[in-house]
C-alpha cells in the first residue's frame, strides 16, 4: 500500500532577504549606535565577547546565539572589551504569515534572544548560515533559499525556550520599565532625576556602562521608534510626534528627516514594502 503526503505552503509571498558576514580577525572597540529598521533582523554572533541591547532587553551573547529585533525595535551591539568581533546579520522583508508569523507575533514579543539549547544546534545554526553565503556568491538560488528556510526553521526551534536576559541593576530597570509604561510623558530627564532621587551623573553613568549611549540617545529612539508604528497605522504627523513624546513638531520633524533620510510625512506615504535596511543613519553622540 503507498501513502502519499501533501505539503502546503500556505501564503508565501515574495520574500527578501538582505545580509552582510563580518569574518575578520582584526580587533574591534569602536561603538555601534542604536537604530531601528521597518524590516526583520537577525544578528547571529560568531566569536567576541558581545552584548545586545533591544528595547530595555540587555543580552549577553555566546557564539551560536543569535538576537532577533522586529520592526522599530530599537537595537544596538555593545562590545564589552576590545575583542575579535565576527557575526552574520540578516534582514527580512515578508508578508508570509508562514515563514515570519511566530517570530512577529504575540507570545515571543519579549523574546529576544534566540539560543540554542545544544552545541549541536549551536554548529548547525553556524553552519548553516555559512552555507547561505555561500550558496549566494555560486549563484545557486533555490538552494539558497532552501538554506534560508532551514536557518529560519533551527531559530524557530529557539522560540520558548528559556532565554534569560542581563541583569540590570534594579534603579535602571525601574527606570526602563517606566518609559515602556509611560514614554508620552516623560519629555525631560528630569522626570526620572525627582520620581527615583537619582543624581544627573548616575542617571548617565548607568546607560553609559550598560548601553554605551545617554539616557537622551535611548529615549530620542524610544521616541522615534513608537513615532513610526503610529505613522505606519495612519496617524496624523502632530499625533505621531505629541503621543511619542516629543514636545516640539519642528524639532521632531528635523530629528525624524535627520536620522531616517525622509519626513514623517514622506515616510507615512511611502510604500510598507520598500526594503533598505541599511538605509536609517545612527545617532551620533
Amino acid at each position: 500500500m503507498n501513502e502519499y503526503s501533501t505539503v502546503e505552503i500556505p501564503g508565501l509571498s515574495q520574500t527578501e532577504l538582505q545580509y552582510y558576514c563580518l569574518d575578520g580577525s582584526e580587533l574591534h572597540s569602536e561603538r555601534f549606535a542604536p537604530h531601528i529598521h521597518d524590516c526583520l533582523e537577525f544578528y547571529l554572533l560568531m566569536e567576541g565577547d558581545v552584548s545586545f541591547l533591544v528595547g530595555e532587553n540587555l543580552c549577553r551573547l555566546q557564539p551560536g546565539d543569535a538576537v532577533l529585533s522586529r520592526p522599530n525595535e530599537v537595537h544596538n551591539c555593545v562590545l564589552n572589551k576590545e575583542t575579535v568581533h565576527k557575526h552574520y546579520c540578516f534582514w527580512f522583508r515578508s508578508d508570509s504569515e508562514f515563514l515570519f508569523g511566530d517570530f512577529l507575533h504575540t507570545g515571543t514579543e519579549k523574546q529576544n534572544l534566540l539560543s540554542p539549547a545544544t552545541e549541536g544546534a549551536r554548529r548547525e545554526i553556524l553552519d548553516t548560515a555559512a552555507t547561505l553565503v555561500s550558496l549566494y556568491e555560486k549563484n545557486e538560488p533555490l538552494a539558497e533559499y532552501a538554506a534560508m528556510v532551514k536557518l529560519l526553521s533551527l531559530w524557530h526551534d529557539c522560540l520558548g525556550t528559556p532565554a534569560a536576559g542581563e541583569k540590570l541593576p534594579e534603579e535602571l530597570q525601574m527606570i526602563l520599565d517606566d518609559i515602556s509604561k509611560n514614554l508620552p510623558k516623560v519629555h525631560e530627564l528630569s522626570y526620572f532625576l525627582k520620581k527615583y532621587r537619582i543624581s544627573s551623573f548616575r542617571l548617565r553613568e548607568l546607560f553609559r556602562k550598560y548601553f554605551q549611549m545617554t539616557p537622551k540617545t535611548y529615549l530620542e529612539n524610544r521616541r522615534l521608534a513608537y513615532s513610526r508604528e503610529l505613522l505606519r497605522e495612519g496617524r496624523s504627523v502632530t499625533d505621531a510626534c505629541v503621543e511619542s513624546g516629543f514636545p516640539d513638531l519642528s524639532n521632531y520633524i528635523r530629528l525624524f528627516r535627520t536620522r531616517f533620510g525622509m519626513t514623517p510625512s514622506q515616510y507615512r506615504r511611502a510604500d510598507a514594502k520598500d526594503f533598505s535596511p541599511v538605509s536609517n543613519q545612527p545617532v551620533k553622540e
